[in-house]
């Protein structure tokens, strides 16, 4: 058995430039492969931080019914985030941040250009959203995009004790924030005990179609701006807010850009008249592939409150579906590259034994088998093969491994931002591609070496 992979060694090595380009081949074949592969990995990664760092979380928790009502009934979905819910959340094992969100739908107005649009607006809590979605706030535009939210500069305007009971529909308490603009046209000169400030996130597409013409021509909304907020609370009466554009989010999704904007979440509640209240609970983990076991765990302890807990590629499965097309695509790829590489081992072993005709006629002669015949020429090709995927394999993860370190800067259609990507591969897929090259080499030498193996000593041996 040693003389015969000393043999299939010594055929290999007896013709160096066609086993040299099989090898090339298959090198080539694979490095393609092994390449694709890694950018699919990195984007793919980038898609699912973006969605679960910025916009979603891993899991999120909302009441039943949620996903199917309209966003102009949020209101009718707010459930208390209280104590005894956030350490029941915080317990389940792999959770390592919550945080509430707030949905609420209405209008927004920019006073400089008198433009209006339909918007959806989340109350955040900008610190923990920090812990739970930290791409979030790194979506501001830089040079002139603002600031993120912060919570210690919300404030809400204070009137004076003595003068609660001129408000119309406002409780008589001396520390309650009036957010709700005074209907009556004497309580303009009010005088207050604190300044309110609020701060807006929106979109770039958003901003850029709150257009004025001046006289020094078009005028697009600015950070600092005012913008009215346009709501209804948990009563159905009007509500409204003046707010500041404080900061203006590069956001990928076209529809998110023109629709969505960012508030502090106790002003959300305050202005929709629920304290305490949120729409959803974001949740982050230790763990991404965990997230359905921690839903499952989740859902039996939520279910008295009438809660469910639901892993962020059930919430949005357009990603998904993108993703599984990548995957569809790369599958496609691959088969093209295979099928190449085959066809490459097909033909080179085919010249071997055309030219080794007459040596397979001795190899019969002197005692070898049908059988051995056929396993020395897939042992070559394997070996060739094994060759071509280990080179193959080596080179690609050097390059890979560069590209991971390096980074490649590309920008999204429709974003000002760029984004970095960071090509990787498993050490299994690595195993995987490698070993690829071997099962190449021999299945690509079946149909020569079943060839070989059929011909006859005595015409092999009288071939010229």
């Amino acid at each position: 058995m040693k003389d015969f992979f000393v043999l299939a060694r010594r055929n290999v090595l007896r013709n160096a430039r066609r086993s040299l380009l099989t090898v090339l081949t298959i090198v080539i074949g694979l490095t393609f492969i092994f390449i694709i592969h890694g950018f699919l990995n990195g984007l793919q990664r980038e898609i699912k931080e973006g969605v679960t760092k910025a916009e979603l979380g891993e899991i999120q928790i909302v009441r039943k019914g949620f996903r199917q009502a309209l966003p102009t009934k949020a209101n009718d979905y707010l459930f208390s985030y209280n104590d005894e819910l956030k350490k029941l959340v915080q317990s389940t094992a792999h959770v390592t941040g919550v945080t509430g969100r707030l949905l609420l739908s209405g209008l927004l107005n920019h006073q400089a250009s008198q433009s209006t649009t339909p918007m959806l607006g989340i109350g955040i809590d900008p610190e923990m959203e920090n812990q739970v979605c930290p791409r979030l706030a790194l979506l501001v535009k830089a040079g002139g995009g603002g600031a993120f939210l912060q919570s210690n500069l919300e404030k809400s305007a204070k009137l004076a004790g003595n003068l609660a009971a001129n408000i119309e529909d406002a409780p008589v308490d001396a520390n309650q924030d009036y957010t709700k603009p005074v209907p009556q046209a004497s309580a303009v000169d009010l005088p207050t005990t604190q300044q309110e400030f609020h701060q807006l996130l929106i979109g770039e597409y958003m901003r850029r179609g709150f257009t004025t013409t001046t006289a020094n021509g078009e005028r697009q909304a600015a950070v600092g701006d005012e913008i009215i907020l346009m709501v209804q609370d948990v009563n159905s009466s009007q509500r409204s807010m003046v707010t500041k554009l404080s900061g203006v989010l590069d956001v990928t999704n076209p529809t998110a850009n023109k629709t969505t904007a960012y508030l502090v979440l106790a002003t959300a509640q305050q202005l929709v008249g629920a304290p305490g209240k949120v729409t959803q609970l974001v949740l982050s983990l230790d763990n991404t592939e965990r997230r359905f076991e921690v839903a499952k765990a989740l859902n039996e302890k939520l279910a008295p409150y009438g809660l469910v807990a639901e892993p962020w590629d059930e919430i949005n499965k357009f990603f998904v579906t993108i993703m599984g097309l990548q995957n569809a695509m790369f599958s496609m790829v691959t088969t093209v590259i295979i099928i190449f590489v085959l066809v490459a081992i097909i033909i080179t072993t085919l010249m071997s034994v055309s030219e080794r005709t007459r040596e397979i006629g001795t190899l019969m002669a002197i005692g070898y088998k049908r059988r051995h015949i056929m396993s020395l020429f897939m042992l070559e090709s394997t070996m060739v093969g094994a060759m071509g995927g280990l080179i193959g394999v080596t080179f690609g993860s050097a390059l890979i491994l560069y590209l991971n370190a390096r980074g490649i800067t590309f920008q999204l259609p429709g974003t000002e931002s760029p984004v970095i990507l960071h090509p990787f591969n498993s050490v299994q897929f690595s195993v995987f591609t490698a070993f690829l090259g071997v099962i190449a080499g021999g299945v690509g030498a079946f149909y020569p070496a079943r060839t070989a193996s059929k011909m006859s000593p005595l015409e092999a041996m009288g071939h010229v």
